[in-house]
């Protein structure tokens, strides 16, 4: 593919004088014997007459959606910017509450240890006592099953009475 070396010079001559009117007389002489350049100017005029079309029918929005374009930004970064402490206090809430689920949770853990070593002591003393062998682990068994039922249905029992259906 080759193309006239004198091209770009007329490319130029054209898009600086918007037209094929300003090119000199070596220029028009020339681009009566070239078709590389002929059609680059047809190219380029076409161009052109596109750009000259766009820049009439082009219309700059009015100053007052321009400020409200503004407006809008402007509140919309303050409320991003305002956010980050609320955002800040929702973590550190949110860190707390793990705090206190982790507290309570190993406090009723230390509970729960104290009274199964409390029950297992006292089934040891009823099943040490003499002739007392199937009360006591009859007995024993009897607490154990309660607190097992108890732990289980108070958890359900809480939920069915929070929620509203």
């Amino acid at each position: 593919m080759t193309s006239c070396p004198r091209e770009w010079e007329i490319v130029q001559a054209i898009t600086a004088g918007a037209g094929q009117g300003v090119l000199c007389a070596e220029l028009q002489d020339h681009l009566r014997e070239c078709t590389d350049c002929r059609e680059a100017v047809a190219v380029s005029s076409a161009m052109l007459e596109d750009r000259e079309a766009a820049w009439h029918t082009a219309a700059p929005p009015s100053a007052d959606v321009v400020w409200l374009r503004a407006q809008l930004t402007a509140r919309a970064e303050a409320a991003r910017l305002a956010a980050r402490p609320v955002f800040l206090v929702q973590a550190l809430g949110a860190a707390c509450v793990v705090g206190a689920i982790a507290g309570v949770v190993g406090t009723a853990v230390w509970w729960l240890r104290s009274w199964a070593t409390w029950l297992t002591s006292v089934g040891e003393m009823l099943t040490n006592a003499p002739g007392t062998m199937d009360m006591a682990a009859l007995a024993t068994r009897g607490i154990l099953l309660a607190l097992a039922v108890w732990l289980v249905i108070a958890p359900v029992a809480v939920y069915l009475a929070a929620t509203e259906d």
